[in-house]
């Protein structure tokens, strides 16, 4: 494959391949992928190739360049030629990738000479030959089995037996081992070398031993057989869940069979599978007629019902749970992990005369998370063991919520519609419950402590400290029950006699027996719940009233007259949500929304956050839209908002009552109000966790800013603009902030690819202009008028004249208006100190932007594109200036704030240009060296002297400090 995207590519042999590009100087080569980007390479053998580009950069055995991926547990054996970078896994390496526990036995040949003092790009190693920038790359538990480098030059930091070129920082190489018999050059090499480049020396037999591998982590169980006759491992296939268990590839269960490879695979101790692993149903799977189901005996995990139904288990023992093997449910341990959006249809377990405890879902959970999942008619008896419950056995710690139950159960003494046994500060809130129950044991006159009943919790246990019951509905059902009542059996809670638990807001049916005999509520410490009429159980007002979720976690369902729980997909719910300024901030706003949902969507706003039907609340129509990646995506336009006003919104779809969460935003007052406003730029983040270290930095800036009225970016939203999962990754994990405040986006280079920026952000701006590389627009704030301009679209010239005109004409009709300061917002910055100071386009926009910037009187520039902290001099246009500006005078005025020393100046004549740092893991370094123009007097701001030739950049892994 020429580009593997994302993809996944596994368990593949490819025996003898041959490949020659011949004097082509493009035709990199790489055996199975050429360039792999965010994409899984493992348990592929590639054995005996011939792969010859000596004209070219790159050939590498699995790939030729791999970014931000993942190639493990590979075997590579063959020859390999290159012009500049042969490898016998992957050439080029960059991002944060994973390179480790792969096998190479191959011959490379370098073409090129590296000369005396080694030249960068010419490079080798068994492994990777040129680790690139940026990069958090780890390179672990390699070997370079056999082999030669054919290489003329230096070697150290440049060839090695594992790692060629070290000259960059970031990544590491850890545990790596080498054949000491491999020569580089002709020659052998002693490990470890620059930057472990060539791995730790190992004899031949160390390397023909299993141990020694073992000793590396490799997994002889799922990715690796000994081959005797070889005297090397060999890459395994053993049958395995699609996936890599991770929350962005989770396991997939699509079969009955899958569900039960799993089962014997956790219940074995498989490493690949137990842990912290993620689980998704991507099917409805039916059990009926299958042998009983003996169930997981411990689950750390993460298993999403994805919406999907298991219908017709039955369950039974097993024999490998030992001691609980009597247990019956789909889960004996649940031990920190998470179930949820499951449905259960019409499970049976019958424990007959032996004492192990039943649960529909998990028998024993501890600091467990269940929610969002539905036991339907389900059949639960063991009259000989003390505890069954339509949902969880024992709950020790952990939280249920929003769980539909509807259940017959039988116990010994403990039985429960959702959970028999709770203690240790659970959380069981928001369920509906549907059961008849009986209890087998006589609780006596005067009550028996251990012999209770309830729909919600049998036995609040000790210690009951912290734990608290709210918000669950028991709907219907029996409790049939000897003994004394008050204070061991209830609708809602059993036994009342320990203390610390608390019982508040649950409802339950008037009609609900216990002993045959309706009872009063709420009883002893609310054990009944409040009574209430079937009418008042029928209507979502109800359960809105107690605080369920309808926009997130249920849905009315009309015909069954009762809420059920709602599964929503993450693609499904709305994404990438972001609230703009459209026109007018004083009356208008704009939503922009991503979802899979084939249907209309809405925006809903309100200036009550509970949504009451009637004036306070307005439904906006959205407009569906087909993306330039091909997904859909919404827009929608509020108008005639009233200024200076709160509003809260939600956007998703009223059909499919599926709705983002709330957000907020308060509409400008307009006139000469004073406001805050954040400024921010360059989050440019290129995975997840760069998109998180952002979303903190825009976190952290609006707690430190809490009046702050609007967040302004100055570009470069993501790194890769045609990377649609950079876009996920930013606005989803900022999705918080973004909720509660306004986004005011200028678009970046790196966000100029095709659409990418307009298909993320509703503005306004003129309507004729070409969005294909942003969007230039502006409005007014208070008295504030902001100007965006977009960089983009000016080529050589950095800003089109069809654009200046229009900033021209915006920023007169502004003035006409009464706006007292104007500010101009672009990416592309024209006075800053880091990398891109000399760029031609910069450059350009001095001699065409900055005079329109003088004669228009713009107060504040704000910038991006340089990764730096800068701020100029108050500038005015000058073409016999330095670089076409020149320092204002300003009458300065000093004073100590919370013992700081501030100097200003109030309205100077001319502009002030300011890049506020970076919002990202990507630094660039403060320019050095005028080389001949003295540019620290224009900007006046930075520690040093300004470099026009300084390219250096890194990324970092702690938060920035905010700036505005």
């Amino acid at each position: 494959m020429r580009r593997l995207d994302g993809g996944t590519i596994r368990d593949l042999t490819l025996d003898g391949v041959r490949a020659d590009a011949g004097t082509s100087t493009n035709g990199w080569i790489g055996t199975v992928a050429v360039i792999a980007t965010n994409a899984t390479i493992t348990g592929t053998s590639v054995k005996n190739a011939q792969l010859t580009a000596t004209s070219a950069e790159k050939v590498g055995g699995i790939a030729a360049e791999l970014h931000n991926g993942t190639i493990d547990d590979n075997l590579v054996t063959g020859s390999l030629s290159a012009a500049k970078m042969p490898a016998g896994i992957a050439a080029y390496v960059n991002q944060n990738s994973q390179v480790r526990h792969n096998l190479a036995a191959a011959d490379l040949t370098v073409a090129a000479p590296g000369g005396d003092g080694g030249t960068r790009g010419i490079d080798a190693g068994l492994i990777v030959g040129y680790p690139g920038t940026p990069n958090g790359s780890a390179f672990t538990g390699n070997v370079a089995l056999s082999g030669s480098i054919a290489y003329q030059g230096r070697a150290d930091g440049f060839v090695g037996r594992v790692i060629g070129y070290t000259g960059y920082d970031g990544w590491t190489a850890e545990n790596n081992l080498a054949n000491a018999a491999i020569t580089i050059a002709g020659q052998p090499v002693t490990g470890p070398g620059a930057k472990n480049q060539h791995g730790t020396d190992a004899t031949a037999e160390q390397l023909a031993q299993r141990t020694t591998y073992e000793g590396l982590g490799w997994d002889f169980t799922n990715a690796w057989r000994w081959d005797d006759a070889a005297g090397h491992p060999v890459p395994q296939y053993t049958q395995a869940l699609f996936g890599s268990g991770t929350a962005e590839q989770p396991y997939e269960i699509g079969s009955p069979e899958d569900l039960e490879h799993l089962t014997a695979q956790l219940n074995a101790g498989n490493a690949r599978y137990t842990g912290d692993k993620h689980f998704v149903l991507t099917a409805d799977l039916d059990f009926a007629g299958r042998q009983p189901f003996g169930g997981i005996n411990r689950f750390e995990g993460v298993l999403d019902g994805a919406g999907h139904t298991i219908s017709g288990l039955v369950y039974g023992p097993q024999e490998s749970a030992g001691g609980e093997a009597d247990r019956l449910g789909l889960v004996r341990r649940l031990d920190g992990g998470t179930i949820r959006g499951l449905t259960l249809a019409g499970v049976t377990a019958d424990g007959g005369t032996r004492a192990g405890f039943v649960a529909g879902l998990a028998v024993v959970a501890t600091d467990a998370t269940l929610t969002g999942n539905t036991v339907l008619d389900a059949k639960l008896t063991a009259t000989s063991a003390e505890k069954v419950a339509g949902l969880v056995a024992e709950l020790r710690g952990g939280s249920v919520s929003d769980n539909w139950v509807r259940a017959t159960v039988s116990a010994d003494k403990m039985p429960a519609g959702l959970v028999s046994y709770a203690n240790n500060g659970v959380s069981i809130r928001d369920n509906l419950v549907e059961a008849d129950l009986t209890v087998a044991a006589d609780g006596g006159a005067n009550g028996t402590r251990g012999i209770d009943a309830a729909h919600v919790v049998a036995y609040p246990g000790n210690p009951g400290s912290g734990s608290s019951y709210t918000g669950n509905v028991a709907l219907s059902g029996t409790i049939a029950y000897q003994g004394k009542i008050d204070g061991f059996a209830g609708r809602i809670v059993g036994y009342t006699g320990y203390a610390g638990w608390t019982a508040q807001s649950n409802l339950a049916s008037g009609a609900i027996t216990i002993g045959g005999d309706p009872v009063t509520g709420p009883g002893t410490k609310n054990q009944h719940g409040t009574d209430t009429a079937a009418e008042a159980l029928a209507r979502q007002a109800t359960y809105t009233a107690l605080g369920w979720d309808f926009a997130e976690k249920w849905s009315w369902d009309a015909q069954a007259g009762h809420p059920v729980p709602k599964y929503v997909s993450s693609a499904e719910a709305p994404n990438r949500i972001a609230t703009t300024f459209y026109g007018d901030p004083g009356t208008q706003r704009a939503f922009t929304w991503y979802s899979t949902l084939d249907t209309s969507g809405a925006a809903v706003l309100s200036t009550d956050r509970e949504f009451p039907e009637g004036s306070a609340t307005v439904t906006v129509e959205a407009q569906r839209e087909d993306s330039e990646d091909g997904e859909s995506f919404f827009r929608a336009v509020a108008r005639d908002l009233k200024p200076g006003t709160t509003y809260y919104y939600r956007v998703g779809d009223a059909e499919q009552q599926v709705w983002s969460a709330t957000g907020t935003f308060v509409t400008a007052k307009g006139g000469q109000e004073d406001f805050t406003f954040i400024d921010l730029t360059d989050t440019q983040s290129q995975n997840l966790a760069e998109a998180e270290l952002s979303a903190q930095t825009i976190a952290k800036a609006l707690k430190h800013v809490p009046d702050a009225e609007f967040v302004m970016h100055n570009g470069d939203v993501v790194e890769a603009g045609d990377r649609e999962q950079d876009w996920k990754d930013l606005l989803d994990s900022a999705r918080p902030s973004l909720l509660k405040t306004t986004f005011a986006p200028a678009p970046g280079n790196h966000d100029a690819h095709k659409n990418a920026f307009a298909d993320h952000f509703t503005l306004e701006g003129p309507q004729d202009q070409d969005r294909s590389a942003g969007v230039y627009y502006s409005y007014t704030y208070n008295r504030a008028h902001f100007m965006v301009l977009n960089t983009n679209e000016g080529g050589a010239e950095g800003i089109s004249g069809k654009q200046l005109d229009w900033l021209k004409a915006d920023a007169e009709a502004a003035r006409d208006a009464g706006a007292t300061w104007l500010v101009l917002v672009m990416h592309k910055g024209t006075y800053t100190t880091a990398n891109h100071l000399d760029d031609g386009d910069v450059m350009a926009m001095r001699r065409t932007l900055v005079p329109v910037i003088d004669e228009l009187d713009i107060d504040l520039v704000l910038q991006g594109h340089d990764h730096v902290m800068s701020r100029s001099k108050v500038l005015a246009a000058d073409p016999g200036g330095v670089q076409g500006a020149r320092p204002v005078e300003t009458t300065k005025i000093t004073e100590v704030r919370n013992g700081k020393r501030v100097e200003y100046a109030v309205d100077p004549k001319g502009t002030i240009y300011f890049l506020p740092n970076t919002a990202g893991a990507k630094h660039y370094t403060q320019a050095t060296n005028p080389q001949g123009w003295s540019w620290s007097r224009t900007c006046g701001c930075s520690t040093a002297p300004v470099s026009r030739r300084a390219r250096t950049s890194r990324r970092s892994t702690s938060p920035p400090t905010a700036s505005r």
